[in-house]
């Protein structure tokens, strides 16, 4: 068989090979060798290609495959996996029944934005006394940006605020909708709400709402604000805590921010740190707490990892460009340490979450931060207009 296009290649019983695209490319063609045949009863034979994107919005395969000799009949099979490591599933497959001209395979799919990094094309043969060859295969990933590239300039979106929330129970269901100007929801038994410190969080496609809870009444949960969208019972619903000086010195806990059942990403533009505390604070402190030992650590997720930071410090905020500003009257008597970062001043970009991508923000608490009046990281940006 000839060479596969964007696929990682190997013959059966042989050494497997893969394409990494540059971040640069987004089409490739795998021309076919004299070696890329096919004969036999279930000789596989394939390429696998790594595309190295960090999204794209679809994905479209051709290849070009010709019968040598006998009548061979062979599965072309599209396959794909998130992670290195993971084995391929199957995506897509043709049945093909060799004729004595070339034939065109198509793979054109459009649901891999929020699934796949890797992609392999395999042929199996079905038959005996067969030969057939692989003459090109091509690939295609169109991304974003190609279709729609002034999301970042874009100034009339709604606006986003959300504190980093340690998230608590995520199974939670809504028993009836949500109406707009509602102050209460009602959810299923086992919530675990007693409405001391709470918040709950619920997502829906591109609605996205953060609130306080006021007390809960079994399965009711009153709110201190009102909600600003309609919800059905498909809405996820996630009890959580925003408080981030909480003793994680034997046992991690991590504060995120993550889009479910979304269907509109959102740009983060600004990040805000606070912290009262009962003495002074200075850059050599956490607050006013000693330097710490193991360190705040920031994240984002998807596929892949992307450290923002290890924080031990006041000043280690401010080598990672952050505005540093120290306070006397923060109220109750109490000091204030607050970090604002203005990322793309600082990083010339905005911070993009997208639901079908699964991108998370994830702030790791590895010391006792006990000690602080109050820690919270709120997050500020705009919904984009989506494709």
């Amino acid at each position: 068989m000839k060479n596969l296009l964007f696929v990682f290649l190997f013959a059966a019983l042989s050494v497997q090979s893969q394409k990494a695209l540059k971040q640069s490319e987004y089409q490739y063609r795998y021309k076919g060798q004299p070696g890329d045949t096919i004969s036999n009863n279930d000789t596989l034979w394939n390429y696998s290609i790594y595309p190295n994107k960090s999204y794209f919005t679809s994905c479209n395969i051709r290849v070009d495959i010709d019968s040598i000799s006998g009548s061979p009949s062979m599965n072309v099979i599209l396959q794909a996996k998130i992670y290195k490591n993971n084995s391929y599933a199957n995506i897509s497959s043709v049945t093909w029944y060799g004729t004595s001209s070339d034939t065109v395979i198509e793979f054109n799919r459009t649901e891999f934005i929020n699934k796949y990094r890797y992609f392999n094309v395999l042929f199996d043969a079905n038959t005996t006394n067969q030969l057939s060859s692989v003459n090109n295969i091509y690939f295609l990933f169109r991304d974003r940006a190609e279709s729609f590239d002034v999301w970042i300039q874009d100034q009339t979106t709604n606006a986003f605020r959300y504190a980093l929330m340690r998230e608590d129970k995520t199974d939670i269901t809504l028993t009836e909708s949500i109406q707009v100007d509602s102050f209460f929801c009602l959810v299923s038994s086992g919530h675990g709400f007693t409405g001391t410190g709470e918040y709950i969080v619920i997502q829906q496609g591109g609605f996205f709402t953060q609130l306080e809870v006021r007390s809960a009444s079994n399965d009711t949960i009153y709110t201190y604000a009102d909600f600003t969208a309609s919800f059905s019972t498909a809405a996820v619903v996630i009890r959580g805590s925003i408080d981030m000086n909480v003793d994680a010195d034997t046992t991690t806990q991590n504060f995120i921010f993550n889009l479910r059942n979304g269907t509109t990403a959102i740009d983060i533009q600004n990040v805000l740190v606070i912290m009262e505390h009962s003495t002074a604070g200075d850059k050599s402190k956490f607050g006013d707490l000693a330097a710490l030992t193991n360190g705040l650590r920031f994240k984002k997720l998807n596929t892949s990892q992307f450290g923002l930071g290890n924080y031990k410090s006041t000043s280690d905020f401010d080598q990672f460009g952050g505005d540093v500003t120290f306070d006397d009257k923060a109220g109750g008597g109490n000091h204030s340490t607050t970090i604002k970062y203005n990322i793309k001043e600082k990083y010339g970009i905005v911070f993009r979450f997208d639901p079908r991508l699964n991108d998370t923000f994830k702030a790791t608490a590895r010391d006792d931060l006990s000690g602080l009046v109050l820690f919270r990281i709120i997050l500020f940006g705009q919904y984009t207009l989506g494709e």
